[in-house]
């Protein structure tokens, strides 16, 4: 499997709550484009048959549940670690989050924790592989 993450610099942040479903929406593309190519959503509520947390990697076929074993924050990267399952299946062990400048870490990473349901440890106590530049 390769070591490389899959890269997504951000140019565009979303992230907002439904409240009449309970569902909370992130979301994350490279570019300016209204149908970007290179993009992650992730779309959470009640867990269900399925799985707590839907997401999609820029295209409908690159989706499912649950996919995300855990992530963490180096400087201005949100540095997300896939599944085994899901590493073995997109051939990576996860995503990379390029975040502008302009962009609210703190906004960001609490939109993910309550996303994902998983709180990332403190800067420098991860145990995740090394990123690759």
């Amino acid at each position: 499997m390769p070591d490389a993450f899959h890269p997504i610099r951000v140019d565009q942040f979303h992230a907002s709550h439904d409240s009449d479903e309970d569902i909370l929406t992130v979301a994350f593309a490279e570019g300016n484009d209204p149908d970007p190519e290179n993009y992650l959503i992730l779309e959470s509520g009640e867990p269900d048959e399925l799985g707590r947390c839907y997401f999609e990697i820029g295209d409908r076929a690159n989706s499912g549940y649950d996919g995300f074993a855990g992530w963490s924050l180096a400087g201005r990267q949100i540095v997300l670690h896939f599944t085994a399952a899901c590493a073995q299946r997109f051939t990576c062990p996860g995503l990379v989050l390029a975040l502008p400048d302009d962009v609210e870490i703190a906004t960001v990473t609490a939109a993910l924790q309550q996303a994902l349901g998983i709180t990332a440890p403190p800067l420098g106590q991860h145990t995740w592989p090394p990123i690759l530049p």
